[in-house]
């Protein structure tokens, strides 16, 4: 589908979805969905997806999702997020996270790139950037700053700030 595609309750794409592509509950494509996507509770891509995507509850692509994504509950990228994430509630990977992530809850990947600020916590297996949470998890190698109530990483190669600091490797 390509151009504007609008409809009340759902857009739907058994390929690709380009352009302006609004519904007020579904916007889905089994391929990649780029350009505006607006769904009014989720919008949901088997391919990549963006470069703008709003969804009431969640933006969920089983490959990327790029670009600026804002969404109520989830930003989800199986491949990875890159750009801009917004959401109350999870931005979540199972690759990684690049770019500028603000979550309610949590931001969690293996790999997370740039600023991430979860309200509650972060979990990520590296860390290359800046995190600001209530809890920092890094189980793999931190590379840069976190600052939190609790800050753990395994192998710190940065700065904690925060009450309670957790460094493995750290034996002074």
């Amino acid at each position: 589908m390509e151009g504007i595609n609008v409809a009340g309750l759902g857009t739907v794409s058994q390929g690709h979805m380009y352009g302006l592509n609004l519904s007020g509950l579904g916007t889905v494509a089994e391929g990649d969905m780029w350009g505006l996507n607006v769904g009014g509770l989720a919008a949901v891509s088997q391919g990549n997806m963006g470069p703008l995507t709003i969804a009431g509850l969640a933006a969920v692509a089983e490959d990327k999702a790029e670009g600026l994504t804002v969404a109520g509950l989830a930003v989800v990228g199986e491949r990875a997020v890159n750009g801009a994430a917004v959401t109350l509630g999870a931005v979540e990977s199972a690759e990684a996270v690049r770019g500028f992530a603000v979550a309610g809850y949590r931001v969690k990947a293996p790999r997370v790139q740039g600023l991430a600020i979860p309200i509650a916590w972060l979990r990520a297996g590296r860390l290359d950037g800046v995190s600001v949470s209530v809890y920092n998890r890094v189980v793999g190698s931190q590379y840069g700053l976190t600052i939190g109530l609790v800050n753990y990483a395994r192998q710190l190669h940065g700065f904690q700030l925060g009450l309670i600091n957790i460094a493995r490797n750290n034996h002074g």
